[in-house]
């Protein structure tokens, strides 16, 4: 272990602690944790083999900048899995091309300053290619911290940006770019069995490089790309990074910063909205500006696919947006058939993600969805279940009530016996 400032610890190749969620309130001490794993190369029995494959990952280095579907399915299952742990992430990726891989996991956790953040470098095992994700966090807590209105913004890039947001792409920002600068020289920093670190030689360079993230992390995502593109990396990132994909990502910043972003890399910011989430229309109206950039893909159910929108998730009512995403949370699981509410927190789950993006190319929708029905129906239908159940329990409190009835004369009987008894004596 090494000693830094502020009490923090960094960890070499350990997990001294588990990453907090963010909370002010959690008990987790500050701390801070950089280690080094490997994707295994041979892969483990695997239930069910439907799962589409994206190939060798070493291929997309030839891919330019446009959006491609089959990039997007990997982003959205990087992202996803960068919910666990290094190790957990390293099992699952052996599964999309990605074969001894070196996956390289920063996180800095400091809860009094809203600060949990996690960011992964995943190199393929040549090092010609690199995924940069970035964890997000708990939805409830984060949909709470977004819905605070009196949240600062913090001046960027021509613009200003979530202070939040910021602060967690800050906190661990070194030691990424560390990595980033050892991969564009063809290193990776790699762990010995007992702990220490060291730099080891890769077959490749870094030639291409994708970035990508879900909710706090599809933030992150935007702002590591904005600094890789602020200039100290020089023309670097224009060759490298073929693209940022984000699922389920809040606005990050304001006019200023958008405007900014699209000039250097707007056309290769490819958002992911997943039919009424509540994230994308995040932060909520105050007096701070928020915009979305970069171009926005939108699907309605798991069976659909990727669209492009015509439109661009515009900015709710903080009071409305958490009504609205409770009552469709509660219909969601009283009458699932029907939508009322305009936002919802379900829809805002990776799954959901993951689901639409593995329906690319050839391959069918895994998941069964339900029948179309008209509004009539629906409501037809679950005014006709209520009834039912409130029939059932109405037969089950009269034959309680008989019970308790029979029970009370019984002991009423039995008592006045008793009684005769004691007045005969």
């Amino acid at each position: 272990m090494l000693e830094c400032s502020a009490g923090a610890v960094i960890a070499l190749g350990a997990n001294n602690h588990e990453d907090a969620g963010m909370n002010p309130s959690t008990a987790a001490l500050p701390h801070k944790n950089v280690r080094s794993v490997r994707v295994p190369t041979e892969k483990q029995s695997i239930f069910d083999d439907g799962d589409p494959s994206v190939g060798p990952i070493d291929d997309l280095a030839t891919r330019d900048s446009r959006y491609h579907p089959d990039v997007a399915y990997l982003m959205s299952i990087v992202s996803a899995w960068a919910y666990a742990d290094a190790e957990v992430l390293a099992a699952k990726l052996q599964y999309y091309g990605l074969e001894g891989a070196h996956i390289r996991q920063i996180t800095v956790v400091n809860n009094a300053l809203l600060v949990v953040a996690t960011g992964y470098l995943v190199l393929s095992e040549s090092g010609k290619v690199g995924i940069l994700t970035f964890r997000g966090t708990d939805p409830a807590s984060f949909i709470t911290w977004l819905a605070d209105a009196q949240v600062q913004q913090r001046k960027f890039l021509q613009g200003h940006v979530h202070a939040g947001f910021y602060g967690n792409v800050n906190a661990i920002w070194g030691d990424i770019a560390d990595a980033l600068v050892l991969a564009r020289n063809g290193q990776v920093i790699d762990t010995t069995p007992d702990g220490a670190a060291h730099a080891a030689k890769l077959t490749n360079k870094l030639e291409a490089l994708y970035i990508t993230g879900h909710s706090l992390g599809g933030a992150m995502a935007v702002l590591a790309a904005a600094r890789l593109f602020k200039g100290d990396f020089g023309d670097w990132p224009r060759e490298a990074v073929r693209g940022v994909y984000t699922f389920g990502q809040p606005m990050v910043g304001d006019a200023e910063f958008c405007q900014a972003v699209k000039n250097r890399f707007g056309e290769r910011l490819f958002r992911h909205v997943y039919h009424d989430d509540v994230v994308p229309h995040l932060p909520p109206k105050s007096d701070f500006d928020y915009e979305h950039v970069g171009k926005e893909w939108t699907a309605e159910h798991p069976t659909k696919r990727w669209a492009p929108s015509a439109s661009t998730a515009e900015r709710a009512n903080a009071l409305y947006a958490v009504i609205s995403s409770a009552a469709t949370a509660f219909e969601a699981r009283v009458f699932p058939s029907t939508r009322i509410g305009k936002y919802s927190i379900d829809d805002h789950m990776p799954l959901n993600y993951v689901e639409v993006s593995r329906n690319f190319g050839p391959h069918a929708p895994v998941i069964k969805g339900p029948p179309e029905r008209g509004l009539l129906d629906i409501v037809t239908d679950n005014v006709n279940l209520a009834v039912g159940a409130a029939a059932d329990e109405v037969v089950v409190a009269s034959r309680l009530a008989a019970k308790l009835t029979d029970a009370a004369l019984v002991d009423v009987g039995d008592l006045s016996k008793r009684a005769t008894k004691i007045l005969q004596r």
